[in-house]
């Protein structure tokens, strides 16, 4: 018995040796990122922390973007960006599509994303905080929904039917048309037109 417990000790030894090693190793890629964002984190601070309030702002700007020198691959990576977030706050049948100008407005050049949806009011917002914790930032430039049914006026009970078929709702679910811009980082700025 004694025999065979010290088998068993000598098979399972390399095999938690194993475990305890790659566990080591997660817990040290972990705080490698760790400290390279709290390098980056306190090198942003001393520059804003030296810089004029103005040329801070700019400067902060300027860290802003998706990078990239290719304009299709970027539109490709944030429509899976967006895809991936709609999932997972639940958006119904979302459609995504491009503006294809860059809008160059101060110091940064911007691509706007036009995005459609069935109307949920919850999974909506869900989507929009999780958007807003993306680094590359962005910027909302347009929202608007229709769909549903307005309150009655006082032309709806003088017969106005003009007024009354305004006011009755769409065929289909309330609709949800989201416009947002999202910054370029100074590596696609040449091919920008």
């Amino acid at each position: 018995m004694l025999i065979g417990l010290a088998a068993g000790a000598l098979i399972y030894a390399p095999i938690a040796a194993a475990g305890w090693r790659a566990e080591q190793e997660d817990l040290y890629i972990e705080a490698l990122a760790e400290r390279s964002s709290a390098r980056i984190a306190a090198a942003a601070a001393r520059r804003v922390a030296s810089a004029p309030i103005d040329d801070a702002a700019l400067e902060d700007m300027r860290g802003w973007g998706f990078e990239g020198t290719n304009l299709d691959v970027i539109k490709v990576r944030i429509e899976q960006r967006l895809t991936q977030a709609a999932a997972t706050a639940g958006i119904v049948n979302p459609q995504i599509a491009f503006n294809e100008e860059v809008e160059v407005a101060g110091p940064t050049s911007w691509l706007r994303a036009d995005i459609e949806a069935d109307l949920v009011w919850s999974p909506t917002f869900t989507f929009l905080d999780a958007i807003a914790g993306w680094p590359e930032g962005f910027r909302v430039v347009g929202f608007e929904y229709d769909g549903y049914e307005q309150p009655a006026d006082p032309a709806s009970a003088s017969g106005d039917e003009d007024a009354a078929a305004a006011r009755r709702p769409r065929s289909g679910p309330p609709k949800l048309r989201l416009a947002l811009a999202f910054p370029l980082a100074d590596t696609i700025e040449a091919e920008a037109p």
